[in-house]
C-alpha cells in the first residue's frame, strides 16, 4: 500500500482537496483507490475557515472507504478535535485578542461520534516496507513516560503500542503537556505524563528518548521543532545537530541517538490560506492499527 501522511489541516479545506487530488482520490464521491492510504494526524479544525467543511468531509470518507478491495482513511484525533470531545478546553491569543475555538453544533456531534464509535483514533500503527521499519503515528509524539505509563516495555510491537493508546479514556488521550503547563520534566504537581495529543515535541518528546532505545520511528504532527520564519531551533544545541529540515514541505527528521527516526510532518498552517502546498510524508507499507 501506498502510505500518505498528513500534518496539522486547520480548517484549511481547499488546498487540502488539492493535495488529495494529485494522490489520485476522488473529492466529489470521497473514495480514495485502492491500494492507497490516507492517515490524517489530527488538528482538521479550527484556525482556518472551514473546520465544518473538512469535518463534513471526512465523515463522508470514513463512511466509503475502509471496506474490503477499497482504499483506506484513518483519521487521528488531535488536541483541537479532543477541544469538542472531553479533552482540555483551550484558546489563543492572537494580536492580543482572545480566540475561542468553536465549530457547530452538528461538527460536534460528529467528533464526538467518531470517538463513540472509534471511527477515529488516538494512534497508528504502520510496518514499512520500503525501509523494513515500523513506524507509530499520533498527534503530538509518544513520549517515553507516557510509553512507560500504559506498561509497555522494549518488547511491545508497534501495534500493541498503537491499541493500547487506542482504549484510553478522554482523561488520558488529552493530557495536557508543557504547552498547557501541565506536565514537564515530571515537576511538582504534575498528575499523568502528556498524552499523544498534546506533548511538546521540542520540550517532551524527543528529549524522553534521546540516549535511550526506542522500539519504533515515529511520525507526528502538533509542534515543530524548527522555527521556519525565525530559522531557529526549539531543541537544544546537541540535538538541532541530529536534525533534517525539508524547507519545501516544511517536514523535519530527527535522528535519535539509537537510530529511530522521528518525523514532524506539521506545516504550521495559521488563520490564512498557506503560502506553500499542503504535502504528505509518503512511504509503501501495511497499515497494523487501526
Amino acid at each position: 500500500m501506498q502510505i500518505h501522511i498528513f500534518g496539522d489541516i486547520g480548517g484549511h479545506h481547499d488546498q487540502f482537496m488539492e493535495a488529495l487530488t494529485k494522490l489520485g482520490v476522488d473529492t466529489e464521491t470521497c473514495i480514495v483507490p485502492s491500494g492507497v492510504g490516507i492517515i490524517q494526524v489530527g488538528d482538521l479544525v479550527h484556525r482556518g475557515p472551514d473546520g465544518d467543511k473538512l469535518v463534513a468531509w471526512v465523515d463522508r470518507a470514513l463512511k466509503v472507504n475502509n471496506r474490503r478491495g477499497a482504499g483506506r482513511w484513518v483519521q487521528l484525533f488531535g488536541n483541537h478535535e479532543g477541544h469538542h470531545v472531553g479533552g482540555p478546553k483551550f484558546s489563543q491569543s492572537v494580536k492580543g485578542q482572545t480566540v475561542e475555538w468553536a465549530l457547530s453544533a452538528e461538527s460536534e456531534r460528529t467528533l464526538k461520534g467518531w470517538w463513540g464509535s472509534k471511527k477515529a483514533f488516538m494512534a497508528a500503527a504502520v510496518h514499512r516496507t520500503d525501509t523494513d521499519r515500523d513506524v507509530l503515528v499520533s498527534h503530538a509524539g509518544l513520549t517515553r513516560q507516557t510509553w512507560v505509563g500504559v506498561n509497555c516495555d522494549i518488547t511491545s510491537g508497534v501495534d500493541w503500542v498503537a491499541a493500547t493508546l487506542n482504549r484510553q479514556s478522554p482523561r488520558s488521550s488529552f493530557a495536557p503537556g508543557w504547552l498547557l503547563g501541565g506536565y514537564y520534566e515530571a515537576r511538582a504537581g504534575s498528575v499523568m505524563p502528556p498524552s499523544v495529543a498534546w506533548a511538546s515535541a521540542a520540550k517532551e518528546v524527543y528529549p524522553s528518548w534521546e540516549g535511550r532505545e526506542c522500539p519504533f520511528d515515529q511520525v507526528h504532527g502538533h509542534s515543530a521543532c524548527w522555527n521556519w520564519t525565525n530559522d531557529q531551533s526549539y531543541l537544544e544545541y546537541s540535538m538541532t545537530a541530529k536534525l533534517d529540515k525539508d524547507r519545501n514541505r516544511r517536514f523535519t527528521r530527527w535522528t535519535n541517538t539509537d537510530g529511530t527516526l522521528f518525523y514532524c510532518v506539521d506545516q504550521g498552517l495559521g488563520r490564512h490560506a498557506p503560502r506553500l502546498p499542503i504535502a504528505s510524508l509518503d512511504m509503501e507499507g501495511e497499515i497494523l492499527i487501526p
